[in-house]
């Protein structure tokens, strides 16, 4: 596990920021040439942000992190799911079957036990010439490690490791790092194996409101989830998605 903080080009951490994705942003409009694997850690977001602008409410004891990368175009559209990936790799390693049962629910959440324990926000900054290195992102992490109270909703859930924050924190960061050398193959098949709600109705509620009523079949090789309306197949690339089947077990 040392090697990961080898990977990190910097760290920073601090008690409080209003959201650790905007501190990093701010950093890479000051410096464009901010390294990849620039860490940004916080016990306590004040304006945490969850996808199209919802607010993100963290925990107590919440693993708070921001990580700045710099990925070619192959690589841009599998940031998220690679991201949740490496959270439940991790997740695997240091708690096993204590954890209870670990899965992926599209695009962006990890789930044990029918309860959401992290979400994932990754934001895209900028683009350079360099093509090995063409997107500058910014992933932002969250992940209960205590009980949660109300705020943090009906659905959420924690995950009751015994390690410290940066052991939990260094584990992530040596899986993506890991995950990012290999290809769309290998990322697909893995992926599939912890997606939640194969062969489950779900809708599908999109930006613009509307939505698509389907079944899920499985990811495709740019990460878009595949969903079957019963008279076609079809690739979501975003939206939000609804599992009523799945149902969240009672709280610890």
């Amino acid at each position: 596990m040392e090697v990961a903080w080898e990977i990190v080009a910097s760290r920073t951490h601090v008690p409080a920021v209003d959201s650790t994705n905007s501190a990093i942003a701010r950093r890479f409009a000051s410096d464009p040439h901010l390294p990849s694997w620039t860490l940004l850690t916080a016990d306590h977001q004040t304006r945490g942000r969850g996808r199209y602008g919802r607010t993100w409410v963290d925990a107590s004891n919440a693993l708070l992190a921001s990580l700045f990368v710099r990925v070619p175009d192959e690589k841009l559209d599998w940031i998220t799911a690679l991201t949740g990936l490496a959270i439940v790799r991790a997740l695997d390693d240091l708690c096993g079957d204590t954890c209870g049962n670990i899965g992926l629910k599209w695009p962006n959440d990890v789930i044990v036990e029918g309860r959401k324990v992290a979400g994932i926000l990754a934001e895209h900054l900028g683009t350079s010439t360099n093509r090995e290195a063409s997107h500058a992102l910014v992933i932002g992490i969250g992940l209960n490690l205590a009980p949660t109270d109300s705020a943090a909703g009906p659905n959420a859930g924690y995950v009751p490791v015994t390690a410290t924050h940066d052991q939990v924190l260094v584990a992530i960061i040596a899986h993506l790092h890991a995950l990012l050398g290999q290809g769309s193959e290998a990322w697909r098949d893995a992926y599939s194996s912890r997606l939640i709600g194969k062969g489950q109705p779900t809708s599908i509620t999109h930006a613009d409101g509307t939505r698509t009523d389907a079944v899920i079949v499985d990811v495709d090789d740019r990460a878009g989830l595949i969903v079957s309306t019963g008279e076609s197949l079809q690739t979501i690339t975003c939206g939000d998605v609804a599992l009523p089947a799945y149902s969240p077990k009672e709280a610890r």
